[in-house]
């Protein structure tokens, strides 16, 4: 049960299969990163529920960069499965679709892939494309605490 559910986080990293994003090279990219209703600056995106609890930090540079990264807890408790996990977001570049095209490296149970995936990102939540999963805006000041209480 631990490697199937390892290989949806992998793929989505929030308990979901993910669709395939289209390939980088089938996307238009327009140019920075950065949505225009972003502002310089450090945003923070909060989700809690019944199977995932993660945190998304991100920075937006003046130079039009958007990078960050993506961590949380899996806590299935019906399949007795738990499992931390840690996504770093680079060099994100925005598309035609208004979408974020960054690229990933995942970490999970000593398992790390490389690859791309594609966030919806406004100043009041961020989103993985493809998956029914949305992250809130929340002050970047004890986000990491409330992502992995146990670590206070």
């Amino acid at each position: 049960m631990i490697l199937p559910a390892a290989m949806v986080l992998l793929a989505g990293c929030n308990g979901q299969e993910a669709q395939t994003p289209p390939s980088p090279e089938d996307m238009t990219i327009v140019g920075s990163a950065v949505p225009e209703v972003l502002q310089t600056g450090e945003y923070c995106y909060f989700r809690d529920d019944a199977e995932v609890t993660e945190g998304v930090r991100l920075i937006a540079g003046g130079d039009g960069s958007l990078s960050g990264r993506n961590y949380g807890v899996i806590h299935q408790e019906g399949e007795g499965y738990y499992s931390a996990f840690e996504i770093d977001l680079n060099g994100g570049r925005l598309t035609e679709s208004g979408l974020v095209l960054f690229n990933a490296n995942t970490r999970v149970e000593g398992d790390v892939r490389s690859g791309t995936m594609l966030w919806n990102i406004s100043e009041d939540s961020a989103a993985p494309d493809g998956l029914d999963t949305k992250l809130d805006n929340v002050a970047c000041d004890g986000l990491e605490d409330r992502v992995f209480p146990e670590n206070q």
